[in-house]
């Protein structure tokens, strides 16, 4: 009958041994945690700002598996902490999943309130959220500590599309991207018009408040014939664009300050931050080329001693259709429409667990 040998052996553990051996480890004690104390993540909601064409501020709300389920939830958008001079607005009640928005006239939320609280809630409709922190259940808000910079990351959101100190000096209410966009339409707009029309002095009244808007009424002067009216209200007073020396910046700039600001401010999601540095190269390389390309083309066509040759009628056409790309796009580069959508898309808050 054979034994068996038992062999001592002293050799050490190769590298991939080694390795072998502490991944074992580790699996195992991860899987020993997970049996002992199972956890399930959060499932986050949203809170959106929204502004309509009509004027009316919006907020969207999506949230899922409530919990407890079967309960009564009540959400409300909150002013700041510290702020007792604004009323909580109840946005509605749900159960166990909520998507809902709400609209309200002639407003502007965002310029207001900056945060959201969902409450667990019995005995009929309430007021105002309760005082009870333990009925707390979800809460959202926009980051609003500078931590260092100029602005935080709410400051920065409602000067895109709240409010902003220059365009109320200038008695504008409303953000950076309310007027970027107004103006841009109104020279896509002016460019076709300018490309439809046939009398030389009306053509160049289109011409004049293109520049007008391109470059701000306080700087257009430079490069229009003396005596040439202002054809634009105080939206134009700032250009779309801007040259060096400009004390007063163009709104494309601006923006995209606002937008390098946001993706650097302390306590902004992956998401906001990722956002934020592609609008600020779809402005950088897209944009503010683009407009720079249509205020050349407005100034040759300026230049030229008649508009109704078949050069300037050409000319005329390729200004419209640059104009248009630029404003509404071509599904190649990025246009002012979409910027302005994707900045909304910025001021879009995680709801939490309490």
């Amino acid at each position: 009958m054979k034994q068996a040998i038992l062999v001592e052996t002293n050799a050490p553990l190769t590298a991939s041994q080694r390795l072998m051996a502490g991944l074992v480890l580790v699996l195992g004690g991860s899987l020993l945690v997970l049996f002992f104390f199972p956890t399930t993540l959060p499932q986050p909601g949203t809170l959106r700002f929204l502004q309509t064409v009509q004027g009316s501020s919006c907020v969207e709300v999506t949230l899922q598996a409530l919990s407890p389920p079967h309960h009564q939830y009540f959400l409300w958008l909150l002013p700041e902490k510290g702020d007792d001079t604004r009323k909580a607005i109840l946005l509605g009640s749900s159960g166990q999943t909520v998507h809902l928005k709400r609209c309200l006239a002639q407003s502007n939320l965002l310029a207001s309130y900056s945060r959201v609280l969902v409450t667990d809630e019995e005995g009929g409709m309430p007021t105002a959220p309760t005082l009870d922190s333990r009925l707390w259940r979800y809460e959202g808000a926009f980051p609003d500590t500078a931590g260092g910079q100029r602005f935080s990351a709410l400051d920065h959101l409602r000067h895109l599309l709240a409010e902003e100190p220059t365009l109320k000096q200038l008695g504008l209410d409303g953000g950076f991207a309310l007027y970027l966009q107004h103006n841009a339409a109104r020279v896509d707009e002016w460019s076709r018009m300018a490309q439809q029309a046939h009398e030389e002095k009306q053509i160049r009244q289109f011409l004049y408040q293109s520049i007008q808007y391109l470059d701000g009424t306080a700087f257009a002067w430079k490069v229009l014939p003396p005596g040439t009216p202002v054809f634009v209200g105080s939206e134009g007073r700032l250009g779309l664009l801007e040259e060096a020396d400009q004390e007063l910046p163009g709104y494309l700039n601006h923006i995209r300050e606002h937008v390098r600001g946001m993706s650097e401010a302390p306590g902004v999601s992956v998401t906001q931050h990722e956002l934020a540095l592609h609008l600020d190269d779809m402005i950088r390389s897209e944009l503010i080329p683009a407009y720079q390309q249509i205020r050349g083309r407005v100034l040759a066509l300026l230049q030229m001693e008649t508009l109704g040759t078949p050069e300037a009628r050409e000319a005329l056409a390729q200004l419209a259709a640059t104009a248009h790309a630029a404003y509404a796009g071509n599904g190649k580069s990025g246009s002012i429409t979409s910027l302005c959508a994707q900045l909304q898309q910025l001021a879009t808050m995680d709801i939490l667990p309490v």
